[in-house]
């Protein structure tokens, strides 16, 4: 029985800000709704972190009972402790959190470098759970993890600077990559995370969306067949997938790797995605590859423990760019966008409150402006609520563009009248998408087309959709505008970009990024080109249905 705790521990706010991380990403990564540390402080447990679900009813810093407890079992046992219905046993009859719907526990002692216990690392449900093998195996690597951080202080001592530069140099340099690709041949990557170029020679652009080749390329002949067969195993039964294989880099050098992924699914459960993590194991493992072991083929914690501190360095990368990205969008919208819809109400208000000094004439504008106001005010409403999408495929209805280029038209009616445009729109599929984000979409392309030209030219806008040959289709809209540099054909897509003056064109330089971030949530693609002659041509790509 194991009485007493290990000596005073003083964590930095360093390692309690990773701890806190890895929570997170533990209860995200095994859905589960709570993910907990806590540290044996008799008589009594403190709570160390919790994710957000956990913090409702374990808060940071705060004292649980111990005696009774699930974490008791842990502490005084020294092993895993792993409660499925803890209904179904007298034992826990008296456990507080029995008693706030914790039905099922899972939990692992954590060991200071004295050899005494810290405290434990648990996951619990509101439902009965088994917690399965991969439950089991990440739980353990994540103790290791921490174990690491509290081998690194000393008692009433900071984490040592010296040891997490070192570890922070490891991360950085390690060769793996975090992947989200879809389900065909060519494994083709959606996002692409890590030091791509360590592991592949390749930079993360030039492999996604096949840019100039595919990951399928990279993988070995004789291992290609045995990958896609591992891949397909696991999203039959819906479990996640581990490989062993090799991969030939950019200079020719044969590379052994250790692949561990899993399907992302809709809420209907049909696939979206293959999400997951491929490391370099060449220096560790010269053995055959043995494509039907079902763990990696180096089992190095050391290894795991550097994969683990990638994921969590990315996933905090990510959470800030999208911060970042969200605020940037909720400030043009509370501000640059709000500004003329404030003056265009005042207007209204100034002509309501005259209606007998109105013609025929000024009823009409008048009209128009109300309308302009409300068009205005959805717009607004519509930008705040994309702002908030994250980059992630859905599962969306069958929606027909043909409709919505009809509806944009008409909305862009005044516009087309006046500037003489002539717009030949072919016949368009029926695809899967969101209805109001294509028709933000094709208005603001149809509006930049109509608004880039020469003075006094006609705009000639074409719409087409093509099927290509490599099951992808794509649809396209041509203008005879002023066109863009081709070194400015991505820079276009990024926020709050304007390549001319507000006394040329008028604009918030904030049309395109929203598209860019449409095709983003749909997992398409978009780009643009400069044509041959004159004007500008956006090609949008989404998989054939």
């Amino acid at each position: 029985m194991i009485s007493s705790p290990a000596p005073a521990i003083q964590l930095d706010p360093l390692t309690l800000s990773k701890w806190q991380d890895a929570v997170n990403v533990l209860a995200s990564t095994l859905k589960v709704p709570i993910a907990s540390i806590a540290r044996y402080a008799p008589p009594s447990l403190k709570i160390v972190c919790s994710n957000e679900g956990g913090n409702k009813i374990l808060p940071r810093d705060s004292h649980q009972i111990y005696k009774n407890s699930f974490c008791e079992a842990v502490i005084q046992s020294g092993k895993a402790v792993k409660v499925v219905d803890s209904t179904k046993s007298e034992r826990w009859k008296n456990n507080l959190l029995l008693k706030k719907g914790v039905i099922s526990y899972f939990g692992l002692p954590l060991y200071a470098p004295s050899g005494k216990i810290f405290g434990t690392l648990f996951i619990m449900h509101s439902q009965a759970n088994s917690f399965s093998d991969h439950s089991e195996k990440l739980l353990r690597q994540f103790k290791e993890l921490f174990e690491l951080h509290l081998s690194s202080t000393s008692q009433g001592i900071e984490t040592k600077p010296s040891v997490q530069k070192t570890l922070s140099t490891e991360i950085n340099n390690l060769p793996s990559i975090v992947y989200r690709c879809a389900n065909d041949p060519d494994w083709t990557m959606k996002n692409i995370h890590g030091n791509c170029f360590n592991l592949t020679g390749y930079q993360s652009e030039d492999l996604e969306n096949n840019r100039k080749l595919s990951y399928a390329d990279l993988i070995h002949p004789n291992d290609q067949g045995s990958v896609w067969e591992g891949v397909q195993k696991g999203i039959e039964r819906k479990e996640p997938f581990r490989l062993a294989y090799r991969i030939i880099s950019a200079s020719g050098k044969e590379k052994r790797v250790w692949e561990q992924g899993c399907g992302v699914y809709s809420k209907q459960g049909e696939l979206q995605a293959l999400e997951g993590i491929i490391t370099e194991v060449t220096e560790q493992n010269h053995a055959p590859v043995d494509l039907d072991h079902k763990e990696a083929p180096v089992n190095d914690p050391t290894q795991d423990l550097k994969r683990l501190n990638q994921i969590l360095k990315l996933s905090i990368n990510d959470l800030k760019r999208s911060n970042q990205e969200l605020e940037t969008f909720a400030y043009v919208a509370s501000h640059d966008l709000q500004e003329p819809l404030r003056k265009i109400k005042i207007f209204c208000s100034y002509i309501e409150k005259q209606p007998g000094k109105l013609d025929e004439k000024g009823k009409d504008y008048f009209s128009r402006i109300l309308k302009a106001s409300v068009r205005m005010q959805n717009f607004t409403d519509d930008l705040l609520q994309l702002s908030q999408l994250t980059n992630t495929a859905q599962s969306f209805p069958e929606t027909d563009l043909n409709k919505i280029i009809a509806s944009v038209l008409l909305d862009l009616s005044n516009s087309i009248t006046q500037s003489g445009a002539k717009i030949q729109a072919d016949k368009m599929p029926t695809v899967p998408a969101d209805a109001t984000q294509m028709k933000q979409l094709f208005q603001n392309i149809l509006t930049n087309s109509l608004k880039f030209q020469e003075p006094g030219a006609t705009p000639v806008i074409k719409i087409t959709s093509l099927r290509t040959g490599n099951k992808k289709l794509e649809l396209n809209i041509e203008d005879n505008g002023i066109g863009v540099k081709p070194d400015k054909t991505e820079k276009i897509f990024e926020p709050l970009v304007r390549l001319h003056g507000r006394n040329q064109y008028e604009g918030t330089g904030l049309g395109l990024a929203l598209c860019k971030r449409i095709i983003s949530n749909h997992g398409w693609e978009i780009r643009a080109e400069k044509l041959p002659q004159q004007g500008t041509k956006i090609i949008i790509t989404l998989e054939q249905s």
